[in-house]
């Protein structure tokens, strides 16, 4: 069929073509009359708005059909409802198909789709059948909900610590009316509006999540084969929000508020000791919320995580005031599965019982966006900053990143990280013993007036041993010889408030 619509030399017009297969315009009879079975076909009118507007009072379900546009016409019913219609022959068959009513399809769209229509059908297509099979497949097809639940259960039994917060945010992203919709009937238009939505409610994280998470689900859905592969309405979406990267961490001052001040919220005390052990530990949120009574060896004070973040074990030296926190939070948890659980989420909740589950993703948010004022701090932060203060005291107290790296369980890119296995406990102890040592100075400080400055707590931790310690707190090592910056690069830094004491050992 396709070689009819090339000529000698160069390709048929779009008019020749139409001629073809019979979609001349005015000069074109009925196939009555091209039969020589009599006059041409009945309720034949002129394609225009004027025509279509004079039809009115039918006393039956009538089709009238377009003079010049074979099987191209409109039926109108009793009560003035009209509708677009093709008709044509498929294995010696004669069907009929809706496409469209009228005024919502203009008269230019349903002649550019009767079209379109019938040079496909021309080359085998059945436009009947093909809604018939379209029909089917929707009925087949599982809800957007549904989806979501299939995800949550494989994300639970793949281990995955983050599904709760990936199904509160696409569920309520998204709302009921898209949720419910069937797989195959979300459209690109509706995840825009989503995000769009998010961002105009002043929550431009949320939305770039919402697109993210969103766009996982039904590639997930994609490897299940419920849907086609090529489909996924996210794509080609863009939240088009800055990427902002967060430099918050707490001052020295500001720990010593932190860490006492926080006792004045009118919340479960478990909530309070998690939110001291984040910084204790330097542990991410998810992992201090997750973490489990069986992983803790209370006699050599390690948490082991079986698996982390970057899918490798995970060991956590647990200094003097991590291991104060995990024995009163065994009072009120002791026979709870994990460590810090609470019955109610609200941020406000007193009682706890055996059967406390641990906080979901929002609960530690929530205990500062309802109490953040009580601490008398005036730039806000939120559970995830204690761990950049943690990793930034572990920093700049050895002045190296490598040592805070190990202690926040990073992985390099380097070719030597994809070799390299050694868990680095002996250094990672060091780190915490010294974050320890810094967060005793802060919080044993008589008030907020008389905590010492940075340098300060830096130089009595590294200082001899000669040297009087400060409140109380004894000297965690004597730095007479310097620390070594790398293993690749043997630099002595000798602890101080500048750079001239860097030096290459010979």
């Amino acid at each position: 069929m396709a070689a009819q619509f090339f000529r000698k030399g160069s390709f048929m017009s779009f008019q020749e073509i139409s001629q073809n297969i019979g979609l001349n315009t005015a000069t074109e009879t009925s196939t009555e009359e091209k039969k020589g079975r009599g006059s041409p076909r009945k309720n034949t009118i002129i394609l225009n708005h004027q025509s279509i507007e004079e039809i009115k009072n039918v006393s039956k379900n009538t089709i009238f059909w377009f003079d010049g546009l074979r099987g191209f016409g409109l039926r109108v019913t009793p009560k003035g409802i009209k509708s677009w219609i093709v008709q044509y022959q498929s294995n010696e068959r004669s069907r009929k198909i809706t496409i469209g009513r009228y005024p919502k399809m203009s008269l230019s769209e349903a002649r550019q789709l009767y079209v379109d229509m019938k040079l496909n059908i021309e080359f085998g297509a059945d436009p009947v059948e093909e809604k018939r099979q379209r029909i089917q497949r929707q009925k087949e097809d599982i809800t957007l909900s549904e989806l979501l639940d299939l995800y949550v259960d494989h994300s639970m039994k793949t281990g995955k610590k983050t599904y709760d917060n990936e199904y509160r945010i696409i569920k309520n992203g998204l709302g009921d009316k898209i949720i419910n919709k069937r797989i195959s009937q979300v459209t690109s238009k509706d995840i825009a509006m989503a995000v769009r939505k998010k961002i105009e409610n002043n929550s431009p994280s949320m939305a770039v999540s919402l697109l993210k998470y969103t766009k996982r689900l039904f590639n997930y859905g994609a490897s299940l084969f419920l849907l086609e592969q090529a489909y996924n309405p996210c794509i080609g979406i863009k939240a088009n929000v800055p990427k902002r990267k967060r430099t918050r961490h707490l001052s020295p001052k500001e720990i010593y508020q932190f860490w006492h001040n926080i006792e004045r919220f009118p919340v479960a005390r478990i909530l309070i000791l998690a939110l001291k052990f984040l910084l204790c530990t330097a542990a991410r949120t998810v992992e201090v919320r997750t973490m489990r009574w069986q992983d803790i060896d209370m006699i050599e004070r390690i948490w082991t995580m079986p698996t982390s973040k970057n899918g490798r074990m995970h060991r956590v030296h647990l200094s003097s005031l991590a291991m104060d926190i995990l024995h009163e939070a065994r009072i009120f948890n002791g026979n709870n599965e994990h460590v810090f659980a609470c019955d109610k989420y609200n941020g406000r909740s007193q009682q706890i019982t055996d059967n406390a589950k641990s906080f979901k993703v929002w609960t530690l948010s929530q205990v500062f966006r309802h109490h953040f004022e009580k601490l008398g701090i005036a730039q806000p932060f939120y559970p995830h900053d204690l761990r950049r203060t943690g990793a930034t005291l572990i920093a700049g107290l050895f002045g190296r990143r490598d040592y805070a790296s190990m202690v926040l369980n990073h992985t390099t890119s380097d070719v030597t990280g994809i070799y390299d296995h050694y868990s680095y406990d002996v250094e990672k102890k060091m780190a915490l013993d010294t974050l320890n040592r810094a967060l005793l100075l802060i919080i044993k400080s008589q008030n907020v007036e008389s905590v010492p400055s940075f340098d300060t707590i830096r130089s009595s931790i590294f200082q001899n041993h000669e040297q009087k310690p400060i409140n109380g707190i004894p000297n965690l090592v004597d730095n007479s010889q310097g620390l070594p910056a790398s293993f690749s690069n043997p630099v002595v830094y000798k602890l101080s408030y500048g750079h001239d004491d860097l030096k290459r050992l010979t």
